[in-house]
């Protein structure tokens, strides 16, 4: 299954799943609620943790995020586009994170739990690392959170064709660190 895109499932759509939970939860029913963040946590840390680099702070942005969406559930009038406005505003509050603590922190990867992504690959995580912020914010969208390139472009406030064109630079960097020709993307102000 896929989580936060359009992927089909046994029971249909994931965005549709959503959205029945979603209009659930905005009528009150916490169990529903309880459902979509059993549904979308993992990956929601894991998108966290790509962007503030620390394990505790993305659990931390992670939880904060969850309690912000669920004070503000009776606002969102897509319910379709849930975990594209959940990223919004984990990606918020991970943007905030990093404007207060002023600095970035490198901690040391740690196990994850048995129902988070495979996305710890100590090698991975630490070239994710070395990469511009702004291209860790848009492959994990995309990959981690498994966002749509709509999605992606609706949480950020670009068009899709940006976001394309950003992902595609940022695999680009990705795959130049990977292969050890870093030297691109020791540049943080890439355009």
């Amino acid at each position: 299954m896929t989580i936060g895109g359009t992927h089909s499932t046994e029971g249909g759509d994931v965005a549709a799943v959503d959205a029945a939970m979603v209009r659930r939860a905005q009528h009150g029913d916490r169990a529903a609620f309880a459902e979509l963040v059993r549904a979308h946590h993992a990956r929601l840390v894991s998108a966290m943790r790509a962007l503030v680099r620390d394990a505790d702070a993305a659990e931390d942005v992670s939880q904060d995020a969850l309690i912000e969406a669920y004070r503000k559930l009776p606002t969102l009038q897509r319910p379709e586009s849930f975990i594209a406005w959940l990223f919004a505003i984990a990606r918020h509050k991970a943007l905030n994170h990093l404007r207060t603590a002023k600095r970035e922190v490198l901690a040391p990867v740690v196990e994850p739990p048995a129902d988070d992504p495979p996305d710890d690959c100590p090698a991975l995580r630490e070239k994710l690392d070395r990469l511009p912020e702004r291209d860790r914010e848009i492959l994990a969208a995309r990959y981690l959170q498994d966002l749509s390139y709509a999605e992606i472009a609706g949480a950020l406030g670009l068009t899709v064709n940006t976001v394309r064109v950003r992902c595609c630079r940022a695999r680009q960097a990705l795959r130049e660190l990977l292969s050890g020709s870093d030297s691109v993307v020791e540049v943080e102000a890439r355009t």
